[in-house]
């Protein structure tokens, strides 16, 4: 057991530092530097993974890209749900989740040091220990239960109410289906404005710098995709003075990164709001969803209690997706509000 644990506590962890460490490497390489301060930027990308803002010249970037967290989410949720079984209790799963907490913020203590230490050699300040720790031990206690929950299911999915165990399948497929409705209109809009798009990535020279800027526009993928979705819902999305809703936007300056040149840079047409139809499609298909396995009053109580996980989940994801932008301002999804439409559209249309 305890050779469990210590692999549950490091095994991530030791995984995504050695892949930092290797993209800090080669970057620093390519980019011609003499590597100084190379274990200050392991450190700060180790902290950026877990989305604490990191300060660079004076400058705080809080906006950090949703790829490399959501790939850490997924790694220590496997391995808690391949260490658990039908026969783990309740103790043991508590120590497995202990476990994968300890080891990353054993690793954040150690960053936050490095990243003091190397603020002499380069421009680059450290995070605030509190908030530090908090989203480490935020994040994996929250990957950890996910995994434990799906490893022990076939114990715990007996033991709950019919209307709560009937709502977990439709929910997940809502969240999925409103995700990929979210990339796809994230796909329609830089195809839409291609030119744009290419005209940003063009504006570099040389190869690399144009591969940098379509790596970074990648990993940021995932925060445009939660942007639209708060868009979508009818909630809407900022980026500094910039805001795009399906009632009107407020145009304004964006950074120059590939990526951004999806965001319409005009007032709406007068047809978007006929996208609320979207929404309301996937509402009323989460509302079949739920009928199909259980029926009246118990319907219903599926019915609000998925879209209620529904909605936090993407509230979730929109508070990850935001923060400071330095002078450029704050990127907001409106969190709260677009987890509350989530939830106006599943339970109400469903």
């Amino acid at each position: 057991m305890t050779r469990k644990l210590l692999q549950l506590a490091f095994i991530p962890a030791a995984l995504a530092v050695a892949l930092i460490s290797i993209v800090v490497v080669v970057t620093l390489a390519v980019a011609g530097s003499d590597l100084t301060g190379t274990f200050g930027a392991i450190g700060a990308l180790w902290l950026a993974t877990h989305q604490i803002p990191v300060e660079i010249d004076g400058v705080t970037l809080g906006v950090l890209p949703l790829v490399p967290t959501l790939l850490m989410v997924y790694t220590v949720a496997r391995g808690c749900c391949r260490a658990s079984s039908a026969e783990t209790r309740l103790p043991v799963a508590a120590r497995m989740i202990g476990a994968a907490m300890a080891g990353p913020l054993v690793i954040t203590a150690l960053a936050l040091a490095v990243v003091s230490d190397a603020s002499a050699e380069i421009p680059l300040d450290g995070a605030s220990p509190l908030a530090a720790f908090g989203w480490v031990a935020a994040i994996h206690c929250l990957a950890a239960s996910v995994g434990v929950c799906l490893g022990t299911r076939s114990w715990w999915i007996r033991r709950i109410p019919e209307w709560v165990r009937e709502a977990i399948g439709p929910m997940l497929r809502s969240v999925l289906i409103l995700t990929a409705t979210g990339g796809l209109i994230t796909t329609i809009a830089l195809l839409w404005n291609w030119q744009t798009v290419g005209d940003l990535l063009g504006r570099e020279a040389h190869a690399v710098d144009m591969l940098g800027l379509t790596v970074v526009s990648i990993l940021y993928l995932p925060n445009m995709v939660v942007g639209a979705i708060s868009v979508l819902v009818g909630a809407n999305a900022s980026i500094g003075d910039v805001s795009v809703s399906v009632f009107g936007n407020i145009g304004g300056e964006l950074p120059p990164l590939p990526l951004l040149g999806a965001v319409p840079s005009g007032v709406s047409g007068g047809f978007w709001p006929i996208l609320l139809v979207l929404p309301a499609a996937i509402g009323a298909y989460f509302g079949w969803d739920c009928s199909r396995a259980i029926h009246g009053q118990k319907a219903l109580a599926a019915v609000a209690s998925g879209a209620a996980a529904s909605g936090l989940i993407v509230a979730l994801l929109a508070v990850s997706s935001g923060g400071e932008l330095g002078v450029l301002g704050t990127v907001s999804m409106n969190w709260w509000l677009t987890g509350l439409l989530v939830f106006a559209w599943l339970a109400v249309i469903g």
